[in-house]
């Protein structure tokens, strides 16, 4: 089986915010600690990936990424903790970030 590991290049999309990895094969931490860096990250998909089924990673995942905000296609609840005690933000609404940019504007950002 041909595992998915994610290039160490893609912590240079510092800015990124929104990344789809759904339906992958991506099976350990290994494969996507890259993640941790992309600290702008507000919204993950790993469904369909088998790592997506493992709470420990799953946690570490959350706990790396401070400003995750919809993870696996759900919203982090407000009124849930993480490992390390923290609040986890509430729901964001997305619709709000590009306000007053063009649609050339919000292409070019992503």
């Amino acid at each position: 089986m041909f595992n998915a590991c994610l290039p160490e290049e893609l912590k240079h999309n510092s800015k990124l915010r929104n990344l789809d990895l759904g339906n992958n094969v991506i099976t350990k931490w290994s494969e996507v600690k890259v993640l941790k860096l992309l600290t702008n990250l507000r919204n993950l998909n790993l469904q369909g990936n088998p790592v997506a089924a493992k709470e420990k990673v799953t946690r570490k995942i959350k706990n790396a990424l401070p400003k995750l905000q919809v993870f696996n296609a759900k919203p982090l609840d407000k009124d849930t903790k993480n490992e390390k005690g923290h609040m986890v933000d509430d729901a964001h609404d997305f619709s709000l970030d590009n306000e007053g940019q063009s649609e050339d504007d919000r292409l070019e950002a992503a």
